[in-house]
């Protein structure tokens, strides 16, 4: 009697799980859905589920859409989580509970889990810095995590791998990696020598020092770095303007000079070759000296 009580138990419900790709008219192209179909013999009500799960690691994506079949008469639907609506969107990641009842009070009931990514999606970069002003050795290796693999890389100057080399000072580069599942992270790098190089951010209230007396760039021709030996009689702030031919202004950059020569670096490795301007104020009056980049 026991072995007949616990397989009409069994045969109460039957579940079928089956992955497929969404339509376009169940959620957007690009995410996975997966039907859940649940069946309650003792009182013949069918529920199937499109569940489709949630992309990113922490948004609402998810959905349920709930065909039912083998009832009588109009129908209503009751969520775990207080909806009546017989389909669901707008969920994040967790399992929900339909009880379904028809007009002539048959009822039933099924769970959908709703998963997502087990963690965000991350870029930790790691950045080994130029040696010198002068040398592009620097290097970056991407550690990526998180998400759902395989991830796509993309950087702001068109390069795809996650290890790059050979990096000059002065380059700074926009990072966006994404996921399979359409996900992304940014992520910014900036490669700095251990000294000598132009500053971009320098605190406002340092003064812009007139006191500047010589200016010498080399070499010129170049083919991208140049090197500026200012002769200072203070303490104070340079501030150096890169033009092209055509006067349209580049970089304005500022930078810390000490009282006697300093040696800066000024990178012009990513414009292309012909004449550039380097303006700078000197003895109170501005001095232009011409550049070419070859």
């Amino acid at each position: 009697m026991n072995r007949i009580l616990s397989l009409i138990v069994v045969m109460f419900f039957t579940i079928y799980l089956i992955p497929c790709k969404s339509s376009a008219q169940q959620k957007p192209s690009g995410r996975v859905a997966k039907i859940i179909r649940i069946k309650d013999l003792k009182c013949n009500i069918e529920i199937i589920g499109v569940v489709t799960d949630v992309n990113c690691f922490g948004d609402n994506t998810g959905g349920i859409d709930l065909t039912v079949t083998g009832t009588k008469g109009s129908v209503s639907y009751l969520w775990n989580d207080g909806s009546t609506e017989q389909n669901r969107d707008g969920l994040s990641a967790g399992t929900y509970t339909v009880m379904v009842k028809d007009e002539t009070k048959r009822k039933s009931t099924a769970s959908f889990t709703v998963t997502q990514p087990d963690a965000p999606l991350t870029i930790d970069p790691i950045i080994k810095q130029p040696s010198s002003d002068t040398k592009c050795d620097g290097s970056v290796v991407l550690d990526i995590a998180g998400g759902n693999p395989l991830y796509s890389i993309s950087w702001s100057d068109g390069y795809t791998g996650s290890c790059r080399k050979g990096l000059c000072p002065g380059s700074t580069y926009r990072i966006c990696v994404t996921d399979s599942n359409g996900c992304s992270a940014t992520t910014k790098v900036k490669l700095t020598a251990p000294s000598n190089l132009i500053s971009q951010s320098i605190d406002a209230s340092t003064l812009v020092t007139k006191d500047i007396t010589t200016v010498v760039a080399s070499p010129n021709p170049t083919k991208g770095m140049v090197q500026l030996a200012i002769t200072a009689k203070t303490n104070g702030t340079a501030v150096i303007n890169i033009y092209d031919a055509n006067g349209k202004i580049l970089m304005n950059l500022k930078s810390n000079v000490l009282q006697g020569i300093n040696n800066k670096t000024v990178d012009l490795t990513k414009y292309s070759k012909g004449i550039y301007h380097i303006e700078m104020l000197v003895d109170g009056q501005k001095k232009t000296t011409k550049i070419m980049l070859q």
